[in-house]
């Protein structure tokens, strides 16, 4: 398992992007969408993803600035813009 991070200043303050990536777990898909409502109401939190690594899910994260850069594996990975 592994988290990685990276940040940035956008001048409305520090943006953090925050990936976890858990190797061999399986969860279902509302199951994923449960944890990604439990990590959009956090406090200073603006979007966050809960999804099954796939190659393409990778992309869309990637595409959508919620996957650090050090992340490119399959698994889960949870993806939070705390902004």
């Amino acid at each position: 398992a592994g988290r990685h991070g990276a940040g940035r200043g956008d001048g409305r303050g520090v943006r953090a992007v925050v990936s976890a990536l858990r190797h061999g777990v399986y969860l279902d898909s509302v199951s994923l969408m449960r944890i990604s409502g439990d990590l959009a109401v956090l406090p200073g939190v603006e979007d966050a993803v809960a999804m099954i690594g796939t190659p393409s899910n990778l992309e869309i994260m990637r595409e959508a600035g919620l996957l650090a850069p050090a992340v490119l594996a399959e698994g889960i990975c949870k993806g939070m813009d705390a902004g």
